[in-house]
């Protein structure tokens, strides 16, 4: 049986289906009340980030 689950961003609200062999996501998904932070806004924030300690 290959049960599949969804990650919800924190920040912008998409929904991502948790990568299978990524025991991290697959937690995330499982406990379903943590956080989770996409690739796309994890790097908004880095840059952000990046250009306010210049």
């Amino acid at each position: 049986m290959n049960q599949e689950y969804m990650l919800r961003c924190s920040l912008c609200g998409t929904t991502h289906e948790a990568d299978a062999t990524s025991a991290e996501q697959l937690q995330t998904a499982k406990e379903g009340n943590t956080t989770y932070i996409c690739g796309l806004c994890e790097r908004k924030v880095q840059y952000e980030s990046d250009q306010k300690f210049r």
